[in-house]
């Protein structure tokens, strides 16, 4: 298998014409390989579309149940990987995915949590220029190694999320992504999705945004892309604990509950299928860390029912969606907290708000189901925690 893939790679290699891009047919076909043979393993390779600058990783390993077990990213033959390990887009892959292999297609380096757990050459680039016209053989022992390397990496499993903090600090990062992604991108000229949706990308993000600014007129783009990353982040959260089943692309807007209009609104003019490879990368993220939620534990730790447990760090506060949001700031945006008064609001003034606007409905407006009628809308521009909601 690997002599095979050796001879391949290293035609390629003596045309002199290559880039980074060129040897992913042969190395995908190893991948296949190796699952097929050495684990006999029914895990899916998905390939991502090529691309200028970075964002998802060239290649992804879904299981059965489209839970992300790791990510492949593929640098060119020439590259030194080892100099790249503390690059700003390793950096970012490692804060989202604790299984990462970076490979130049002959050197191999297998990320654990973060740090480098396997390093391993089948060849090198010296053996690559030197060949001439003879074969090239695996470097001694490599074969096993790289064997073991791959083994860890293809044999993780899905990591379960019980912990409410650790939960808030993976969705900061995952939303800061997003929301770093479709800035990137509204920056940009739109890009054609592959499915010849020119409706697609930078252009779609630009539609939503108007959609935004026909409410609040003086929305400035950040702030939009700020609110609509959390908006998505946090509706998707909520839909997670309020139906308890396994969220893809395709069954959010079915699951969607209906108490909360504007977030359903949102959520149809989100339109999936007009996100651009890098946004979707993210929102698979998303998914995949929600998915994996121990749904009664999360729902236990933000239960009201846990006031005691809350008020031994502060005898003021009594909510617990405070705490899950001041975690989720902290990665998020730090300086987002001050600059936009982002501080705990006393449940009792929350439902004091809500019962004087109801009675005010019901009254004054002749809304005879005040909150609960299906015409009133709630705009919250401070929504944060989302207290309005809830009560």
């Amino acid at each position: 298998m690997w002599t095979k893939y050796l001879k391949e790679i290293a035609e390629i290699y003596k045309t002199g014409n290559f880039l980074e891009h060129t040897f992913r047919t042969q190395f995908e076909n190893l991948l296949k390989d190796f699952l097929k043979d050495e684990l006999k393993s029914d895990l899916k390779i998905i390939h991502e579309p090529q691309r200028e600058k970075f964002g998802a990783p060239d290649f992804k390993i879904i299981d059965k149940a489209n839970n992300i077990i790791g990510y492949i990213e593929c640098k060119n033959i020439t590259e030194d990987i080892k100099g790249l390990v503390d690059s700003p887009q390793i950096k970012k892959y490692l804060e989202i995915t604790n299984n990462l292999i970076f490979t130049n297609y002959i050197d191999f380096i297998l990320f654990k949590n973060g740090e480098i757990l396997n390093h391993c050459s089948i060849s090198s680039i010296l053996d690559f220029k030197s060949s001439g016209n003879k074969g090239l053989k695996p470097l001694a022992n490599s074969e096993s190694q790289i064997n073991d390397l791959f083994k860890k990496f293809f044999l993780t499993a899905p990591e379960l999320t019980t912990s409410v903090k650790k939960l808030s600090l993976e969705l900061a990062k995952r939303t800061k992504i997003l929301h770093d992604f479709i800035i990137e991108e509204m920056d940009a000229p739109s890009v054609p999705l592959e499915k010849g949706d020119v409706d697609g990308g930078a252009r779609h993000y630009h539609k939503v945004y108007k959609i935004f600014k026909t409410i609040i007129t003086e929305l400035e783009l950040n702030s939009f892309v700020d609110m609509y990353s959390q908006i998505i982040s946090f509706g998707l959260l909520f839909f997670r604990l309020s139906k308890d089943m396994i969220l893809t692309r395709e069954n959010i807007l079915s699951n969607i509950p209906h108490c909360i209009p504007l977030l359903r609104d949102v959520f149809y003019n989100a339109d999936f299928d007009k996100w651009s490879g890098n946004t979707l990368w993210i929102l698979d993220e998303i998914l995949l860390l929600l998915n994996n939620v121990d749904v009664n534990i999360v729902k236990e730790s933000l239960s009201y029912k846990n006031l005691s447990l809350l008020t031994k760090r502060d005898k003021n506060l009594s909510d617990p969606f405070l705490f899950f949001y001041e975690e989720f700031l902290k990665v998020y945006d730090k300086k987002t907290k001050v600059s936009r008064g982002v501080f705990y609001t006393p449940e009792s003034v929350v439902s004091f708000i809500i019962r004087s606007l109801d009675g005010i409905l019901k009254d004054k407006l002749d809304v005879k189901k005040g909150f609960l009628d299906s015409s009133i809308k709630i705009l919250d521009l401070q929504q944060e925690r989302g207290l309005l909601s809830l009560h």
